[in-house]
């Protein structure tokens, strides 16, 4: 399946309930870091990447730095929607920006809530009414009490528009929040599943060290055994002769990293100082063997 191109129908719903459940092939994604809620239309063999690509204009979040969890699995960008059962217009993707999870990553600014304050607009011109000479004093006192009965009232006004885009602001955050901790939530059950999965890789592993564990022990155990049988086995003349053998002991052990009897053997007649092997020991080199067991073998050095 070849990557098709990002989604062309991306729309911001940032009122978004939380149970709210979207019908229709739409994929609801929420940012965790904003507890913003994003809804593309992506088709069922659309690829992860595409989704990144297509979220990544209006979330402000490198495709290349999204990390997509949806039903406790991370999204690999190289799969299908489909592969995950998505869209499903029920279960929601979470959207995590990797560069934030860094231990040298900067902590988000605090929120503000908007409008921070409410400045009360002037008030309209009230209608002149001229006050006839010699009316009483009252008249003159409402006049004033009606221009500042209008002032209040403008302040009211103001005041209460102000604490109605609060509430509204109040209810968005809370809405925001709660995106937040259910992506926290995701994240924990994503985590939980990870480390399942390593404790039962680790419980492999360990029986299979500790089988590793007995074979090398029994090898140890056996080993001055083996030596015996190996000094044991005598070889043929006509071995020795046809394979030009010669040089045993001290000049089959120098020359063990040769790796052979004949290497060995070709070793001890250049020299002309040693005799030729007379068993299979000779042939191996038993400081060579007990170099292993004790170094490179991993067991401890029996005694000679």
């Amino acid at each position: 399946s070849t990557a098709r191109p990002a989604p062309a129908s991306l729309d911001w719903t940032p009122g978004m309930s939380d149970g709210q459940v979207v019908a229709g092939p739409r994929l609801v994604v929420h940012q965790a870091e904003t507890g913003l809620t994003y809804v593309l239309t992506p088709e069922h063999d659309t690829t992860v990447e595409a989704v990144k690509l297509g979220l990544a204009p209006a979330a402000g979040v490198a495709a290349e730095h999204q990390i997509l969890i949806a039903k406790g699995d991370k999204l690999d960008e190289t799969r299908l929607l489909a592969d995950y059962g998505l869209p499903d217009g029920v279960s929601p993707v979470f959207m995590y920006n990797r560069a934030l999870l860094a231990r040298d990553a900067p902590a988000p600014p605090p929120l503000a809530l908007e409008p921070r304050d409410w400045p009360v607009p002037p008030i309209p011109e009230l209608p002149h009414v001229q006050v006839q000479r010699g009316a009483s004093p009252l008249v003159s006192a409402l006049l004033d009490y009606r221009t500042h009965f209008f002032a209040h009232l403008w302040e009211v006004r103001a005041r209460y528009e102000g604490c109605a885009a609060r509430l509204e602001s109040c209810a968005q955050a809370v809405l925001q929040q709660r995106v937040q901790s259910r992506a926290l939530a995701a994240a924990l059950e994503n985590l939980g599943a990870f480390a399942a999965q390593l404790s039962e890789r680790y419980g492999r592993f360990q029986s299979r060290l500790r089988e590793q564990l007995e074979v090398k022990q029994r090898l140890v155990d056996g080993f001055d055994a083996d030596v015996a049988r190996l000094r044991a086995i005598r070889l043929h003349p006509l071995i020795v002769s046809l394979e030009e053998l010669g040089g045993a002991g001290g000049a089959g052990d120098d020359a063990s990293a040769a790796g052979g009897c004949s290497d060995v053997g070709a070793a001890g007649t250049a020299s002309g100082a040693a005799p030729p092997p007379q068993t299979l020991l000779d042939c191996c080199g038993e400081a060579r063997l007990r170099t292993w067991l004790g170094g490179g073998g991993g067991g401890p050095r029996p005694a000679a």
